[in-house]
């Protein structure tokens, strides 16, 4: 059995799913930093276009809403997704059609929990994230933006990007996913963009710092003392969201 090699990314995933199967060879593929001492492996170079490529290939084959399922099912970074999603497709490509209602097969189904996953993790993010307005270090361009962080457990921030970047369409933001250490970046328009964050691009002062004491005394003040439920409010809103909102519950 032998292992094609990617860099993490999923245009060097989907580089390294198209090697694999064009060899016809018994294999899988594996991340860089997973592969072991003296496995049998190669190294997958990404293919320009592939993510489009694969993509269309999909969609004309199987369905439109294939490909998403596999982006999605990938940022969920759950154990051994790359491997579901390897069967996923095999199947898709022995039946000819989109297996996604075959839940009784262990691929699909791994690969149907981790679409679900990321897309509920996506949509609470939608509504939970609070921005605040940062000023720029010299060297950074001076000037404001306003900033968010969080640390999702799937890497959902590129799913982000269209919902706030429509929604703030004038206005420069960044996202920071302070997990994988990576951020959104939106200056104007629809454009945005993905890259390594540096905290040293801020130079501490924040505008916000008497918005966000109203807030927090609105919030207080609205709660009624004798209809606070922790446990409901934990189902609702999980304590691992509560690190980086403004309003302090509990």
């Amino acid at each position: 059995m032998i292992y094609y090699v990617y860099d993490g990314t999923f245009e060097g995933f989907l580089s390294a799913v198209t090697e694999l199967f064009r060899s016809e060879r018994e294999g899988s593929v594996c991340k860089e930093e997973d592969i072991r001492p003296l496995i049998p492996h190669i190294e997958a170079e990404v293919i320009e276009g592939i993510t489009e490529k694969f993509g269309e290939y999909l969609s004309r084959h199987f369905g439109r809403a294939m490909p998403e399922t596999i982006y999605y099912a990938f940022l969920s970074e759950l154990p051994g997704i790359e491997e579901a999603i390897i069967g996923y497709i095999r199947l898709a490509r022995k039946i000819r059609k989109d297996p996604i209602d075959m839940l009784n097969v262990e691929c699909v189904r791994r690969v149907a929990e981790a679409y679900k996953r990321i897309g509920r993790e996506k949509h609470r993010y939608m509504g939970l994230l609070r921005f605040r307005k940062l000023d720029l270090a010299e060297d950074a361009g001076r000037g404001e933006i306003f900033y968010a962080e969080f640390e999702p457990q799937t890497d959902c921030l590129s799913l982000l990007a269209d919902h706030f970047s429509d929604r703030f369409e004038n206005v420069p933001f960044m996202i920071a996913d302070r997990r994988r250490n990576k951020c959104l970046l939106h200056l104007t328009g629809n454009d945005w963009m993905i890259r390594e964050f540096d905290p040293d691009i801020f130079n501490g002062n924040s505008t916000e710092t008497l918005y966000e004491k109203l807030w927090q005394r609105y919030f207080k003040c609205m709660a009624i003392p004798e209809r606070i439920n922790p446990k409901l409010q934990s189902s609702n809103m999980p304590k691992k969201y509560w690190k980086y909102l403004v309003e302090e519950p509990g």
